[in-house]
């Protein structure tokens, strides 16, 4: 069987359209952006400086901040490169404690396949230089789908991971509450068949943590059908297989046609939610290749402009349960112009949903524009609330695939989650850690306070040894803090 091991989103700037490998082989260009979001060329541009006519819901105008990397602020977490890391996640906790998840993949002596090892450090975030306490817990899995965060009565964090026996991938997830100092003991939540060199990939959500409740969904290609399953679960040793919600014709052997979002399940009460983005057979996807929302049992949404590329990069409900939130590239693949179309939208609207008609933007980058200013590679995304209100953060590695070149630090971006505006974006020359993290693996950034136009930011980043040349078994790399000030410019 063959795992997606980390395939990443794609968020675009200033009128030029990168395909990754969602979509492909990469296309750069430059070409202008419309000035109405339903026309057929998206997206309002908007200044890194000026201020939007939007607010936060309490009246304040909500400005579009500089942002810079804090000096002095960077703290090893760990003593060398002792981990080989595909991702990392942060949060900040109630009791300001700060928690970062790493899924590692030892290296044996013996050679193999390695398998994931799951890593919790914690320390007080006042006093970052006193160290931090690794809870760990050996999975066994070939692979990790998905790393996320939930809410409700037991907060925490929450991983899915596969494990392979006699024909079978069997689906775990086993959670890290916030007031926990152990990880819970994995339950199953599906087993699938599994065949040779086919496509394997995995989200979900926590329905009800301390109940062991999730949504699962499951993506599996074998030869030239791609099969969405999904189905609410409860973790528990009975568990099958998840009902098959919908297959598609691929055009390639054991290569999918749609990628799993992550975040990508949104509920409306019982009614799930699943977005599937189009992806393209060594190119882009052509125009009007739709995007999907499944409705199980019911029919799917087609997102679909006949003249446009819709991609959704990410979906999830709004603390508002009548609400979701998202977040899409919309973009003319053929003349190279798109924006970012991000907000919310009533669940009850999903059916007639057209993201060009949600706030558009397209944030502004250097003189000498270049694919370094995209969120292309190994990117984390998601959304938090701070300040009162949701925001959706983002960052990649900085990484121009065309020249291959990768002069290190990190991408980072920040927009309001209700109103859409661009609160804050470093890319290409001008982004973060440049000089210090020069062979970024993964990275992801959270709220350390948000006060008006006054806001500190943690991030986090796994930096290799040296350049990395392979994916997967992943390079010997360290974990490191640092933070992320943004004010009015």
């Amino acid at each position: 069987m063959r795992g997606l091991h980390r395939l990443a989103f794609l968020f675009v700037p200033a009128g030029a359209i990168a395909c990754t490998a969602l979509l492909g082989d990469y296309t750069v260009g430059d070409a202008g952006v419309g000035d109405a979001p339903n026309d057929s060329s998206p997206a309002d541009v908007l200044s890194d400086s000026a201020t939007d006519s939007g607010d936060g819901g309490d009246g304040s105008t909500l400005f579009t901040l500089s942002c810079g990397l804090t000096n002095g602020s960077e703290t090893q977490v760990t003593n060398g490169y002792t981990l080989n890391p595909t991702n990392a996640r942060i949060a900040l906790l109630a009791d300001d404690s700060l928690r970062i998840v790493v899924v590692d993949y030892p290296q044996s002596d013996g050679g193999g396949n390695p398998s994931a090892l799951l890593h919790c450090f914690t320390a007080d975030s006042h006093n970052l230089g006193q160290g931090f306490q690794d809870i760990q817990l050996q999975t066994g899995a070939y692979n990790v789908w998905d790393v996320t965060r939930y809410a409700g009565v037991q907060p925490g964090w929450a991983v899915v991971f596969a494990t392979s026996t006699g024909g079978l991938v069997s689906l775990y997830v086993t959670r890290l509450p916030d007031n926990a100092t152990a990880w819970t003991t994995p339950v199953l939540v599906a087993q699938q068949n599994t065949f040779t060199n086919d496509q394997e990939d995995a989200t979900f959500i926590v329905i009800d943590g301390p109940n062991e409740k999730y949504y699962v969904v499951f993506s599996q290609t074998t030869g030239m059908t791609q099969t969405i399953y999904g189905g609410s679960v409860t973790g528990g040793p009975t568990n099958g297989a998840l009902a098959s919600l919908q297959s598609y014709n691929t055009t390639a052997n054991n290569r999918g046609v749609f990628q799993l979002v992550k975040p990508g399940i949104a509920m409306g009460g019982t009614q799930p939610f699943v977005m599937l983005q189009p992806t393209g057979n060594n190119g882009p996807p052509p125009l009007g290749a739709p995007a999907y929302i499944l409705v199980p049992p019911g029919n799917p949404i087609a997102l679909q402009a006949s003249n446009l590329n819709i991609l959704p990069l990410a979906f999830e409900s709004a603390l508002n349960p009548q609400n979701s939130n998202l977040a899409f590239l919309v973009a003319d693949l053929t003349n190279l112009t798109g924006s970012y179309n991000i907000g919310q939208s009533p669940v009850s609207a999903l059916a007639t949903l057209n993201p060009q008609t949600l706030p558009s933007s397209v944030p502004k980058t250097d003189a000498s524009f270049s694919l370094e200013n995209l969120f292309i590679s190994a990117d984390t995304q998601h959304w938090e609330n701070a300040g009162g209100g949701e925001q959706f953060l983002v960052t990649s590695t900085t990484n121009d695939p065309l020249s291959n070149d990768t002069p290190g630090g990190i991408n980072f971006g920040w927009w309001d989650a209700p109103t859409g505006t661009l609160r804050g974006y470093n890319g290409g020359n001008n982004n973060l850690l440049r000089t210090q993290a020069p062979f970024v693996i993964s990275s992801d950034v959270t709220f350390a306070t948000l006060v008006g136009s006054i806001a500190q930011l943690y991030v986090v980043y796994t930096n290799a040894q040296a350049a990395i040349t392979q994916q997967f078994p992943p390079p010997p790399a360290e974990l490191w803090i640092a933070q992320i000030a943004c004010q009015k410019p």
